[in-house]
């Protein structure tokens, strides 16, 4: 998560979604008084004072606090979305080479593919963390497949230039996504997901309809 005061914006973050490499553009665009929060140089986590708790993937309902004094209304939202199909094949290439332990990681180190999407963490970690929960009305939208074209936008907006960054934390994989899925699972993905496809309009064959 980003918090940018001197350029009026905030930037949410889920997992998977090509936000790490967005965060390290962005952070260029912040001063000394902005809020950078997470793991990429020049960020760092909070552990104390008004940012104390929230954290890289925070939403933005956990900014909501009278002790940030930060009134939305002044801010331009802005959240990363991916492909649901093609995040979860990338979610699962992360997870299986972490050197941590975590629920979702253990289900991805202990399973082939489709364990990992049938088992009862990963499904409830998607139906429960839909993107509308990171930011239910995001001012722009940063896709993972658009990602050059939605960052020029977006420095429009903000009267600014972004740099275009490379992609980084990338996991080694096939990138289309396609064969990974029997008919099973992609329904099973489109299911998790319902609410993301429904608000943003994915489809397994990955055009945004």
């Amino acid at each position: 998560m980003i918090i940018c005061h001197s350029h009026k914006f905030i930037y949410v973050h889920p997992p998977k979604t090509a936000g790490t490499a967005v965060s390290v553009s962005l952070g260029e665009l912040c001063g000394p008084d902005d809020a950078q929060i997470g793991d990429w140089p020049g960020a760092q986590y909070a552990k104390s004072g008004r940012l104390k708790g929230i954290g890289k993937h925070a939403t933005l309902s956990a900014l909501q606090f009278p002790r940030l004094s930060v009134d939305l209304r002044d801010y331009c939202v802005v959240l990363s979305v991916r492909n649901p199909w093609d995040r979860l094949v990338s979610f699962y290439h992360w997870a299986r080479v972490q050197e941590f332990d975590s629920p979702q990681i253990i289900a991805a180190q202990t399973n082939d593919f489709d364990g990992f999407l049938s088992s009862t963490v990963i499904q409830s970690a998607f139906y429960s963390s839909p993107y509308r929960k990171y930011a239910a009305n995001p001012d722009l939208v940063l896709r993972s497949e658009t990602l050059d074209d939605d960052l020029r936008q977006l420095g429009q907006r903000l009267s600014v230039v972004i740099r275009i960054p490379a992609r980084v934390n990338m996991s080694e994989r096939q990138q289309d996504w396609r064969p990974y899925y029997s008919d099973e699972t992609a329904a099973l993905v489109a299911k998790m997901c319902a609410k993301d496809i429904a608000d943003y309009g994915y489809s397994f064959e990955g055009v945004v309809l």
